[in-house]
Formats: structure tokens, sequence, C-alpha cells
């Protein structure tokens, strides 16, 4: 159902990620975006966002999202991002 200009995005656990994406790449799905998710910037990502499209084009670097901050306080790019969905989000 996707437009040919279309995209949509995924998060999946990092353990099934490169399953996920060869599955994708089978049915002409190319990965656009990627960025790891990480509960801590010491920690090993956890999640994986992938943003897809029927266009190949050039990936760009993968990201990380870090959750919280050392301090255990959502940090500043979560809180940012979370905001739209829940509002004064803290």
């Amino acid at each position: 159902l996707l437009d040919d200009a279309g995209q949509f995005c995924v998060m999946y656990p990092e353990r099934e990620w490169q399953e996920w994406d060869n599955v994708a790449q089978q049915y002409g799905l190319f990965v656009r975006n990627q960025v790891g998710v990480k509960p801590l910037a010491a920690k090993s990502i956890n999640r994986v966002i992938g943003c897809y499209g029927k266009q190949a084009g050039i990936l760009s670097a993968p990201e990380d999202l870090i959750i919280y901050s050392s301090t255990g306080v959502y940090t500043d790019v979560f809180t940012m991002l979370m905001n739209p969905f829940y509002g004064s989000f803290k």
C-alpha cells in the first residue's frame, strides 16, 4: 500500500533488526534513515528505528538516541521528541 514516494518507520529490538531488514529488502524496501536507541549513553543499543521507502538511496549515517542522562533524567532530545505525543513530557 506504500506509494512509490512514501516512507514508513518501524522500531524493532536490536537483536531482531537484521532479520527484519533482510525481509524488508526481499520486498523491495530500502532503509533510508536508521537510529539506534540506548537507555543510557554507556549502554548498548537495545532498539533500532528505521525509516524505509521503495526508492534506494544513500543511507545517512546511523544516529543514536539516548533516553536517560547519567542522572536518570530524560535527555533533552528524548523530551523534545516525546512532547508532541505526551504534552509536557518530563
